[in-house]
């Protein structure tokens, strides 16, 4: 919502959908890649976690990778999560 003026001059812009419910609306370029079939998904997993995921041997990575060609980064850290 953006306020213009004094304190009782208030306007909002976007599609009214989205404004009664409260939800932001999303930039094109969003729209054009889930249209596209690409998305990003982050995950934040305790490093005990981390092994769960990836797999004995990397077997589950290679599986999404090989699957459904994603791209999956799992970043060597020594912080409790990664």
């Amino acid at each position: 919502m953006k306020r213009h003026g004094g304190d009782d001059d208030l306007s909002t812009s976007g599609n009214h959908e989205n404004a009664k419910s409260g939800k932001r609306q999303r930039p094109d370029s969003y729209q054009e890649a889930l249209a596209a079939g690409k998305y990003e998904l982050r995950l934040l997993v305790s490093s005990r976690g981390a092994g769960g995921i990836i797999g004995k041997g990397g077997e589950n990575i290679k599986r999404l990778r090989s699957e459904y060609d994603a791209n999956v980064t799992v970043p060597d850290s020594q912080t409790p999560e990664r």
